[in-house]
Parts: C-alpha cells; structure tokens; sequence
C-alpha cells in the first residue's frame, strides 16, 4: 500500500504553493483548486512545481483528493467554498 496521496491546495498564494512545493516532494500529487486555474500565474507555478502537480477549478479539485487543504484568506472563504457542491468541506 502507497503513502501517496491525491491533495487539494485550494489556494496558489504564497500559503498554498509553499504547502504545494513540500507535500509534492514527499512524493503527493498535488492539485491546485483556483478560480482561474489557466492564468498565467498559476501556470507558472505548475512549472515550477513540476509533473507531480495540476490545476483545476475548486470543486473539481476538491472532489477528486484523498485530502483538501485550504490556503485562502478567511475574508475569502465563503466565495471559496460556495461554489462545491461536494461534501469535502
């Protein structure tokens, strides 16, 4: 059996991608959950994270994980969550 888990970072902040970098270097692969999971920036952060990690929208990321972090502001985390309709929060 593998230790290696599907995470959710909902999040790709300064927070969100140091939890990103360190969780995928043990070996998980990560999914980045943003609003604009096609940006320029969160693409650069796939780049520099290397083939273990993906962006996605919120809800599909959160859906899809074994785990969900979440590495948003709490002023935001209403308008984070509002859109998943899955149970993982």
């Amino acid at each position: 059996m593998s230790d290696r888990q599907n995470i959710a970072i909902i999040g790709t902040g300064r927070m969100g991608s140091a939890f990103g970098k360190r969780l995928s270097a043990l070996g998980h692969a990560i999914t980045y959950g943003s609003r604009t999971p096609h940006s320029e920036a969160v693409q650069n952060l796939l780049q520099e994270q290397g083939a273990t990690v993906s962006a996605s929208s919120i809800a599909e990321a959160a859906s899809q994980a074994d785990e969900v972090l979440l590495a948003t502001p709490h002023s935001a985390l209403a308008e984070t969550v509002a859109p998943c309709s899955c149970s993982r929060f």
